[in-house]
């Protein structure tokens, strides 16, 4: 076999190979979630307030059927805002029409609001990916201790 011949069937086979490696499948997020819920709040001195939320809502897809369009969630979370600087830390669960979840934690700062997939099952197993969040103004509190709001959340997840 001469040396081209050998150099054309190394190239072939270094693309079927090529084609075969399974690259991370990455999708594209732009849903609306909105949420209500309960919060305790304490504020112990003025300028300083903290406190707890458990948030329930659903999620609908900018694009009918697109990526967790249809899905109810559930987060908790922690916040503070200490002489003007805020932060806020949450944890939440969402369940699909199949029953597959996604979980991941929500990080809200000044300068920060971010959503990041930590886990999934069925099909979202091994899900990794970040999203920001677009948040309208606030929402007055229906009831004293409610809240509820609704965010646009941007971004890309990947599976393997």
């Amino acid at each position: 076999m001469s040396t081209s011949s050998s150099a054309t069937i190394a190239s072939l086979l270094a693309c079927v190979a090529a084609v075969g490696y399974a690259q991370p499948k990455e999708v594209p997020i732009d849903a609306t979630l909105c949420w209500g819920g309960t919060a305790h709040v304490i504020a112990p001195a003025q300028g300083s307030v903290m406190g707890t939320y458990q948030l329930t809502g659903p999620m609908r897809s900018a694009e009918p059927g697109g990526a967790f369009d249809g899905a109810s969630f559930e987060c908790v979370g922690t916040f503070e805002s200490l002489a003007g600087d805020y932060r806020q830390v949450g944890y939440c669960v969402s369940v699909d029409k199949q029953g597959d979840k996604v979980w991941g934690r929500d990080i809200r700062t000044k300068t920060e609001d971010t959503f990041e997939y930590l886990g999934g099952t069925g099909k979202y197993a091994g899900i990794s990916g970040t999203a920001t969040k677009e948040r309208p103004g606030a929402f007055p509190a229906a009831r004293p201790g409610s809240v509820q709001g609704c965010a646009r959340i941007l971004g890309k997840y990947r599976l393997p």
